[in-house]
């Protein structure tokens, strides 16, 4: 373990503290809970297999092995997706040249246009900003992001607008660079967006981050079956002769 912190990918390699690294955190938890999801998996499956009078939806045991399988798939990709990807570390933050392509592992962002939106079209705040990237993973083309900021007159203080790009394999979040707010904004406002060539995003990928989402649903699913058990009819009980 400690010999290969940043065997699992991401900001693994990154510190938590002087002594305990990102990938080292990954490495306590990931191993134990990997090996439990199959086997709990499994009993789900011959649960739910098993021949029996009961109805599926009031078999207790099926019902806690899904919220325990669902609550190790979230702590799964919540380790891949918050523990292994250190939020603040600028390596995060990408700046893009207009119509030049940036690649970043293994995925290529082109910053091709900057829009400004007016209020009316917008739900909140007074106006707004946003740049137009495509994505490419090598010669594909796998989607279009636009993230923004939406200025609110009033505060003085503009919003960042987050897009995120959705994949198999995880999430890619996009968020405009809120330290560029206070030269963008006033810059577009006065001279419009064509002295614009160069935005800076903060751009995140989530591997695995559909198992949170996966986790939370069944969980939820197991829930509501211990719900429906409870309110469910029960079977008359005989009268004494």
């Amino acid at each position: 373990v400690a010999f290969a912190p940043g065997w699992w990918g991401g900001d693994a390699l990154e510190p938590l503290s002087s002594l305990v690294l990102r990938g080292h955190v990954a490495w306590i938890v990931l191993p134990l809970t990997l090996m439990a999801v199959p086997i709990i998996a499994r009993e789900v499956g011959r649960k739910a297999k098993a021949t029996s009078s009961t109805p599926l939806w009031r078999r207790i045991p099926v019902q806690a092995h899904l919220i325990h399988l669902g609550l190790l798939l979230l702590l799964v990709g919540h380790v891949f997706t918050t523990t292994l990807v250190d939020r603040g570390d600028p390596i995060h933050r990408v700046t893009m040249l207009q119509d030049e392509a940036v690649v970043v592992d293994g995925l290529s962002y082109t910053f091709t246009d900057l829009q400004l939106v007016p209020e009316e079209d917008l739900r909140v705040g007074d106006g707004g900003i946003f740049a137009t990237i495509e994505v490419h993973d090598s010669d594909r083309h796998i989607g279009t992001v636009e993230p923004g900021m939406v200025r609110f007159d009033a505060s003085g203080f503009p919003r960042s607008e987050v897009d995120v790009l959705r994949r198999w394999s995880g999430d890619v979040v996009f968020i405009f660079d809120y330290s560029q707010a206070d030269t963008l904004m006033p810059q577009t406002l006065n001279e419009g967006t064509d002295g614009v060539d160069a935005v800076r995003i903060t751009v995140y990928r989530l591997p695995q981050s559909h198992l949170v989402w996966l986790g939370w649903g069944l969980m939820l699913l197991g829930m509501a079956a211990l719900g429906l058990r409870q309110v469910g009819p029960t079977a008359p009980s005989s009268s004494a002769a």
